[in-house]
């Protein structure tokens, strides 16, 4: 589809090639081991809609039937919508320009496991680059739900909690906050045919590890270049950012790393002094706390992202305040 047609916006090419294929794909391993919802195998139709919809339909279990949206519901989440698209506007505004990375690094040219990357800069731009990735992943499954709820009557779950700026804990992080979407399509596609057949640990390590791997192929979609761009047919070859040669395999160093995380949180979490630290202090200490587990290594998974073309061609859906360039640079 994406060579085919010569998809080359980013955003559109994440979308089709990668989202599409690998949420369909986790739910044909779901049902192959038997762990999809019971609601959605009453009947051929009810399975190929929750099959068809790329986000997850609410379904009232006392009912037994799916909540059905309405006008009300759309308008609400329209008023969201505009808020988030604002929002996100006034961070690249923030950000572009000084090419999303605001905070200077003089070490940003080594490799991404690196020490020398971890340093104050690099933290503060992985801050505004983690809470870009929640405003873009939060409105555009938004707008998501809403073109959903128009097309088949239904309400949508909810994909995005704020977890970078309300999550108190490594499971409540990536189990309830961030990416519900891509977190139901693993456990059922992964963590719970793992849990049957070897345990939670393994189970939790497979899940990541299929993250890590599902995140290997959106690089491999985003950044394949059409053989115009290699060939320089029709004189549009190009270079970095646009033709952007991604390094691999750092996105599944930063997924199993977070499988350490949860993995400590099991073992050690219950221990009086994190339990101290969570009913006592702050929420948004706590938050800071855990953030700092993953942020100084965030860049593991930011960088092929913010390096190439991707959120430049993502800027066009959003209200922003550019400089006006001086006349004496025009």
């Amino acid at each position: 589809f994406v060579s085919i047609f010569d998809v080359r916006n980013k955003i559109i090419k994440f979308l089709c090639g990668a989202i599409v294929p690998t949420v369909a794909s986790f739910r044909v391993s779901e049902a192959i081991h038997g762990f999809e919802a019971p609601h959605t195998s009453k009947s051929t139709g009810a399975y190929a809609l929750y099959f068809g919809s790329i986000l997850e339909l609410c379904y009232d279990h006392k009912k037994e039937q799916l909540v059905k949206s309405s006008t009300a519901h759309i308008l609400e989440r329209l008023k969201n919508f505009a808020t988030l698209l604002c929002i996100t506007g006034a961070l690249y505004s923030l950000i572009v320009p000084y090419n999303l990375e605001p905070f200077l690094d003089s070490h940003k040219g080594e490799e991404w496991y690196s020490l020398k990357r971890l340093n104050l800069g690099q933290l503060g731009n992985n801050l505004v680059h983690a809470l870009l990735f929640q405003l873009y992943l939060t409105v555009f499954c938004e707008g998501l739900a809403i073109a959903t709820s128009l097309l088949v009557g239904y309400k949508t779950k909810e994909v995005m909690h704020n977890p970078v700026l309300s999550a108190t804990s490594p499971s409540e992080f990536w189990g309830r906050k961030w990416n519900t979407l891509v977190h139901g399509a693993l456990k059922g596609g992964v963590f719970k045919p793992a849990m049957r057949y070897f345990g939670r640990s393994v189970a939790v390590f497979s899940t990541f590890l299929a993250s890590g791997l599902l995140h290997e192929w959106i690089l491999t979609v985003l950044f394949h270049p059409h053989p115009h761009e290699l060939t320089g047919d029709n004189h549009d070859f190009c270079g970095p950012p646009n033709c952007f040669v991604p390094v691999f395999w750092s996105s599944t160093a930063f997924f199993l790393w977070n499988a350490l995380m949860l993995a400590g949180e099991a073992s050690w979490g219950h221990w009086k002094f994190f339990q101290w630290i969570k009913c006592t202090l702050p929420q948004p200490i706590v938050t800071a706390l855990l953030i700092m587990l993953a942020l100084p290594i965030a860049h593991w998974f930011c960088d092929p992202y913010i390096r190439s073309d991707m959120f430049f061609d993502g800027q066009l859906a959003f209200p922003m305040i550019r400089p006006i360039p001086s006349s004496s640079s025009i």
